[in-house]
């Protein structure tokens, strides 16, 4: 049903019984602005049931008995039994009476000893002006969440190495490539050895006593290419320079602790 379609029984008249209505579908109920009434003015209101195992109520359709707006109303109930309840959209599913006695209830329950499930927006309602029932069998348990462990590697290092040296392992698979697994043959993997870019000497500046100083201490200490010490901060000297360091100068990261094998027990 679409486009402003409905499907109604009602009474116009004060004696009227309006009658029921009753729909049964063995695959699905679908509604997109459009609706099923019951309708008097009456104290005998009239009955909607709907037995589908999918029922979808979408664009502003509504389901709805209405009683009488000047007395007691009987009946009047609206009955759905299905798998799958869709209310989307702005749509309703609704009884009104002015004084329901017995009558314009909503029952709501699973489809033939099944479960059930309903999907509802937050701007589609069910509202009952007598009372509202609803046996929603199926329940959704939410899917365990992975639980992942963030491991912070500075924390790691800095671990006691007697409780650590049980359970670690530190293999060296040669120069000239890394094994694929630690009990590969070294003789499996390419011997071919990396070329390492030689620091370049620098050159002694003539304008300043102080550069030349220091020019001739890193003379006297060459640096070795196979020492690569990484940097943890940087300070800045009283030229303004940032010169990176291998130590934590603000001392807040995590402190190292040095192994001691007389402590440490096997």
């Amino acid at each position: 049903m679409r486009n402003q379609s409905a499907i109604l029984v009602g009474s116009q008249s004060s004696r009227g019984n309006p009658g029921n209505l009753r729909v049964n579908a063995s695959s699905q109920v679908r509604l997109e602005q459009a609706s099923l009434l019951a309708d008097s003015v009456t104290g005998q209101g009239g009955n909607i049931t709907i037995n589908s195992p999918d029922i979808s109520v979408r664009r502003g359709s509504s389901i709805s008995a209405i009683g009488s707006q000047s007395g007691q109303t009987f009946d009047g109930n609206i009955d759905i039994n299905s798998n799958f309840l869709v209310l989307l959209e702005n749509s309703q599913i609704f009884t009104n009476a002015f004084d329901p006695t017995g009558g314009s209830n909503i029952n709501i329950r699973p489809l033939e000893s099944a479960e059930l499930a309903i999907l509802q927006s937050q701007n589609s309602v069910i509202n009952a002006a007598g009372e509202l029932s609803i046996d929603d069998t199926l329940n959704f348990d939410p899917p365990e969440s992975t639980q992942v462990e963030v491991v912070d590697p500075a924390e790691l290092i800095a671990q006691d190495p007697c409780k650590q040296r049980g359970t670690s392992q530190f293999i060296i698979t040669g120069r000239g490539g890394i094994a694929f697994n630690p009990t590969q043959d070294l003789f499996s993997v390419s011997t071919s050895e990396p070329s390492l870019i030689e620091p370049v000497t620098p050159t002694v500046n003539n304008s300043s006593p102080r550069r030349q100083q220091q020019s001739k201490k890193r003379d006297n200490h060459p640096i070795d290419s196979r020492t690569i010490v990484p940097a943890r901060g940087w300070i800045r000297d009283e030229k303004g320079d940032v010169i990176l360091v291998g130590y934590d100068p603000t001392k807040t990261g995590v402190q190292r602790q040095r192994p001691n094998p007389q402590t440490c027990q096997p």
